[in-house]
């Protein structure tokens, strides 16, 4: 056997040997076509030094945008500032104006407040003010014949209290009474008197007490309670509601 034959042996026998064991065969890479071969000559250092400055050139540039935009943001909020200073300044000046035109009608203010004030006084003060001469004339224009009227009382509400009422609920609203003593000799006459004295529109009711201690002569005694249409200027709250 020659040298070459083993040699082919030896050969087949790996073969066999690498695919029983499952190992990788090597496979050839292709050379790149078309491309030169670049070699850089420059030293580490040289190329750690560039690659520094490109570093601070970015930062660089970061600061100095960073620099930009807060120096836009500050330019921005003093633009703001200078404007809201100058409305406010426009504003204190027409509020100054408005003051000074305020103050030359102040004293015409004021005597409106004082007619205002007065007038006010002038109804609360006459809001249960009655015009007595009327009512009792009413009262009396439907008296019988045959009463002679002894006396004659009034009473009513103040601006600051109300008046007193009846003492049931179906007792009408009181604002004011009439009080009128009368003597007769006869009492047929009373029932239609107190009739008549009722139907009046400021009249809420009339009760009579009578005194017979005298035979000859009876003595008739009409309480008659008014109501707030009795009132010259009535109010709606208070004394006079």
């Amino acid at each position: 056997m020659s040298i070459e034959d083993t040699k082919r042996k030896r050969a087949a026998a790996q073969h066999l040997a690498d695919e029983a064991g499952g190992a990788p065969t090597k496979q050839r890479q292709r050379p790149i076509v078309g491309t030169f071969a670049q070699v850089s000559l420059l030293p580490r250092e040289m190329l750690q030094a560039d690659h520094r400055r490109a570093v601070r050139r970015r930062l660089v540039a970061g600061v100095v945008l960073t620099a930009v935009v807060v120096a836009a943001g500050i330019a921005g909020s003093a633009a703001l500032a200078v404007g809201a200073t100058a409305s406010l300044a426009v504003q204190n000046a027409q509020a100054a104006q408005l003051t000074q035109q305020l103050t030359k009608y102040q004293a015409v203010q004021q005597l409106q407040g004082k007619l205002a004030l007065g007038k006010a006084a002038v109804r609360v003060g006459s809001s249960t003010a009655v015009d007595w001469d009327t009512e009792i004339d009413r009262i009396k224009s439907k008296i019988p014949a045959g009463y002679k009227i002894t006396a004659i009382s009034t009473d009513a509400a103040s601006p600051v209290t109300d008046y007193a009422q009846g003492g049931t609920p179906l007792d009408a609203p009181r604002a004011a009474t009439v009080t009128i003593t009368a003597k007769t000799s006869s009492l047929s006459q009373l029932p239609t008197w107190i009739s008549a004295v009722t139907a009046l529109p400021e009249v809420a009711d009339a009760s009579p007490s009578v005194n017979t201690a005298d035979s000859s002569k009876y003595t008739v005694v009409l309480t008659t309670h008014l109501t707030t249409k009795a009132y010259m200027t009535p109010l709606t709250t208070g004394a006079g509601q």
